[in-house]
């Protein structure tokens, strides 16, 4: 990030660092939190900045210009310490529906206003999305683990191929979203799950909503994949009892282009019976931006085509964590 300094009343505020933290404060089957920690580096002339400073924080649709979403949210009293700080915002669920989103913030000087509106506006990626549902209203967090050894007795499927469809494959029950009654799904070897018998072989991902089905789909890792036989597959088994159960899918495939080598995406799906909780856990991914999501669509779209009702995580951005040895992202469709 360029560092671009603001002056008001001789004060000029740079702002050289920008990191966004988001803190899940939801556990299983409890009322989500839209809160996130915001952490940046203020200097001052070329020198970090120590004591307390008021500030304002406001979203905006655009980097530039643009229109205000949400509320202004002022923070009195930021202790700023070798140039750090931190400040707890919590802009409400309706800004985050899986558009673009950028943070401008605003900062007092050392006694008070005028305030310096720092630049450029920061661009809130798609993390602090992730544990959120498709609708307000009830959400899940689960740290579930899995390892490449515990699939004894799944159903194998060795060659995906290129831009090739498995249809119809059976969950073991009735998935009730969106008002429907599911029973199985469609798996494209391009990284997209279809709710029902439909399915579509595209390699070109879009945004969400897409047109490419009517069916709900779960783009778990949208992108142009290939199947070169070494490696790569998937299996599936649903375990669990009646009210309960969890259709596992244990996904693992290659990018068609030769950018990141020969690197695997590796990850689960996991769709529960009752409750709704979709999830898709990734695991293992190389420092390639491409592996991280750089080309890639991941959320999850409503039935009706490119007219639904959709939460976008990521649109070609490498969200994925290389240090992390697990990482989901978990959706709540609703009933109806």
């Amino acid at each position: 990030m360029g560092n671009r300094n603001r002056g008001v009343a001789g004060l000029a505020l740079a702002m050289v660092l920008a990191v966004m933290t988001f803190l899940p404060g939801a556990v299983a089957l409890e009322p989500a939190t839209f809160e996130f920690t915001y952490q940046g580096h203020l200097t001052f002339g070329g020198t970090v900045v120590n004591g307390t400073r008021e500030m304002k924080f406001r979203l905006y649709d655009a980097a530039t210009g643009g229109n205000q979403v949400g509320p202004e949210i002022t923070v009195p009293a930021v202790v700023v310490s070798e140039g750090k700080f931190s400040a707890k915002l919590n802009f409400g669920s309706s800004p985050f529906r899986g558009q673009a989103r950028w943070l401008e913030i605003s900062v007092s000087g050392s006694i008070g206003p005028p305030y310096v509106v720092l630049a450029p506006r920061q661009a809130l990626t798609a993390t602090p999305y992730a544990a959120y549902a498709l609708y307000s209203g009830i959400t899940a967090s689960i740290d579930a683990q899995f390892s490449q050894d515990d699939r004894s007795g799944w159903t194998h499927t060795e060659v995906l191929g290129d831009d090739t469809c498995f249809l119809n494959i059976p969950l073991g029950f009735t998935f009730t979203g969106w008002g429907l009654s599911i029973n199985s799904v469609s798996v494209s070897s391009n990284g997209l799950l279809f709710f029902g018998s439909g399915c579509s072989n595209s390699f070109n991902n879009t945004a969400l909503p897409s047109g490419i089905s009517n069916d709900p789909i779960l783009a778990f890792f949208w992108d142009d994949l290939d199947d070169f036989g070494a490696g790569e597959y998937f299996e599936y088994a649903t375990f669990g009892s009646p009210g309960g159960r969890v259709f596992n899918l244990y996904y693992r495939n290659r990018l068609h282009s030769p950018v990141c080598g020969a690197d695997a995406i590796n990850l689960m799906v996991s769709i529960h019976e009752g409750s709704n909780l979709i999830r898709v856990t990734y695991s293992g991914f190389s420092t390639c931006a491409n592996m991280r999501g750089a080309g890639a669509t991941i959320g999850l779209q409503g039935p009706g085509g490119a007219g639904a009702d959709a939460f976008m995580v990521s649109y070609n951005a490498p969200i994925l964590d290389d240090n992390a040895p697990r990482q989901s992202v978990s959706f709540q469709p609703p009933r109806q």
